[in-house]
């Protein structure tokens, strides 16, 4: 019961981090909580919050592949034959 939780949990949080790495990814659209990537302007500058993020978008990816290769360590095992 435990395990096959963690599998679900892991494929559900890796599939919202990969909307959010596509989401970062858009350009002209509102990305908010910007603001390494530019530590110098403001957090609210159309610059920074409307353009693609690149970085952002690595990181959403780089944790999704993550979260994958947990649930295939704690995918349900199947039972043997016998």
């Amino acid at each position: 019961m435990k395990r096959s939780f963690l599998f679900y949990g892991a494929i559900a949080a890796a599939l919202i981090l990969v909307i959010l790495g596509i989401y970062y990814l858009i350009p002209h659209v509102y990305h908010p909580f910007v603001y390494l990537s530019h530590p110098f302007m403001y957090i609210n500058h159309p610059l920074v919050n409307y353009n693609s993020h690149k970085k952002y978008t690595a990181i959403f990816f780089g944790l999704a592949v993550l979260f994958l290769l947990g649930a295939f360590f704690a995918r349900p095992k199947k039972a043997i034959a016998g």
